[in-house]
């Protein structure tokens, strides 16, 4: 279930309460609209407007609210939305004695130096669209979508561009291989490095085989896990398999 908490002392939590079914007001120590998935806290939003983000950088509230917010979330959780112009022009900027160029390189330093996500709207329309859309995501696909479930060999294999020599192990370069291939995909690679140690241990056995049609159903019969109701691997993909290896 996703709950958003929203602060009492938003200007616009009506606009937003109205398209969320589960929302509620409180009065919040941190940030300014919190999202819940069954109870657990998955993104905390702080909201600033040029005219407040001005002001706080002037008094030094934003240093303290970021300190607080980064001891008590993992920074993966926490989001910056900057609402207004970012124009050399504002008024809102000149008037509390902070010009705009100070203004982008506290928001740079945010993002970069601190690794915090910072979204930035132009107006409260769409501040509250942006807001509404991370509920109904959230909705839709649980924190599903926040997780990163690559190991780091993984995202080896998905880079474009890998420094040669870096962090290649004789595995690794298997998969990757096996990867080139259309429809293969890391857990079809991964299933048959399983099975085999190098590309040679994998074509000796598909030679044993004296067509095709019997290659690619010994790569089916593989499955993609060792239960006996496991997912085979597609015809498709077994077919590629053989056609791209081209040992016949």
């Amino acid at each position: 279930m996703v709950e958003l908490i929203i602060d009492n002392r938003e200007n616009i939590k009506n606009l937003i309460k109205d398209d969320i079914s589960n929302s509620k007001f409180e009065n919040l120590d941190l940030g300014d609209y919190i999202y819940k998935v069954n109870g657990e806290t998955i993104i905390i939003i702080e909201r600033k407007t040029i005219s407040d983000y001005a002001s706080s950088i002037l008094d030094g509230r934003n240093r303290e609210q970021k300190k607080r917010l980064l001891d008590n979330y993992d920074k993966s959780k926490i989001i910056y939305l900057v609402e207004g112009e970012l124009d050399k022009n504002n008024k809102q900027c000149n008037f509390n004695r902070i010009n705009a160029d100070t203004l982008v390189s506290s928001i740079i330093n945010t993002m970069l130096r601190d690794q915090i996500q910072v979204f930035h709207t132009t107006n409260k329309s769409e501040t509250v669209f942006i807001l509404q859309s991370i509920y109904k995501k959230l909705e839709k696909q649980g924190k599903s979508f926040l997780e990163n479930d690559n190991t780091y060999e993984e995202s080896l294999i998905n880079s474009k561009k890998i420094k040669k020599g870096d962090n290649l192990t004789p595995e690794l370069v298997f998969k990757m291989m096996l990867n080139c291939i259309p429809g293969v995909s890391n857990k079809v690679s991964n299933r048959i490095n399983q099975k085999f140690k190098n590309m040679k241990e994998f074509i000796d056995k598909l030679l044993e085989y004296e067509n095709k049609k019997d290659m690619e159903q010994y790569i089916i019969n593989l499955k993609m896990d060792d239960s006996e109701k496991g997912r085979k691997i597609s015809k498709n993909i077994s077919k590629n398999i053989v056609e791209f290896l081209n040992i016949l």
